[in-house]
Parts: C-alpha cells; structure tokens; sequence
C-alpha cells in the first residue's frame, strides 16, 4: 500500500527541481507531481571520485545515494539539510520551487558574510531567477 503513494524512482515520471555540485560530485532533488497536483521529492547524491582509477587500481563505478520520497515541501527540506548543498555550485532550478529554494539558500547562508557566502549567495540567486527547469506536467 506505501507503495502507491511513494513509489520506486524508476517507476515514476520524475523531473529534477533543483541541481547543484562540486568537482566529481552532484546533488539533485528531484520532484514527482502526482494527480491531485502535490509534489513528492527525493535526493540522489553522486561522487564520481571512484571512477578517476582504471578498474586495474581499485576504480570503482560512482557511488550514488538515494533517499527515500517524501511527500511535502518541509520533508524535502529536511533532505536537504542532510547535506551542506547551498556550498555547491547551483545548476538548475526548476520555476516552480525557484523561490523556496532561494530562500532556503539565503536561511542557511544567514550570518555568514565571507566572500564565498556573498559569492553563494549571487550564484543562487542567478540560478533560481533564471528558473531553468520549465513547469513539466
């Protein structure tokens, strides 16, 4: 019965509302819309570090980590906290969660004024203004 109501990533049409990483690693959250026009989302971290070896040296494929759906926008924040991404180098964001997730960035950037926070900060900001990901329904 759960599985109807968070099912298997490979069973459903999923987009990705938020990208970012660093060098040989990606974070992504990824969102499901489901009949009634909710949201269910998951993230899935890669390190792509295993790979730098030949399979001779001990390289390995990436390792990836996935966390299980959730089913509200505060749930998929908690998943986001599981890990510093706001540090990362945003990629794309999807129009709809565009300015949830810039005001999740600046909370978690709140009292930090270094330079790479005010870098952070402008970078986030360019990704979410310029809401990469197009409304898929």
């Amino acid at each position: 019965m759960i599985a109807a109501f968070f099912p298997a990533a490979s069973q459903v049409a999923r987009q990705p509302l938020l990208e970012c990483g660093a060098e040989l690693s990606s974070f992504v959250l990824w969102g499901h819309r489901l009949a009634d026009a909710s949201w269910q989302f998951q993230t899935i971290a890669t390190d792509w570090a295993p790979c730098l070896r030949d399979p001779e040296e001990g390289g390995s494929p990436p390792t990836r980590s996935e966390s299980a759906w959730v089913s509200s926008w505060a749930e998929a924040l908690e998943l986001l906290a599981q890990r510093p991404w706001e540090l990362l180098i945003p990629g794309a964001v999807h129009a709809e969660f565009a300015d949830e997730v810039l005001a999740a960035v600046m909370r978690r950037l709140t009292g930090q004024e270094d330079e790479r926070a005010r870098s952070l900060r402008e970078r986030w900001t360019l990704a979410c203004s310029a809401r990469s990901f197009a409304a898929v329904d």
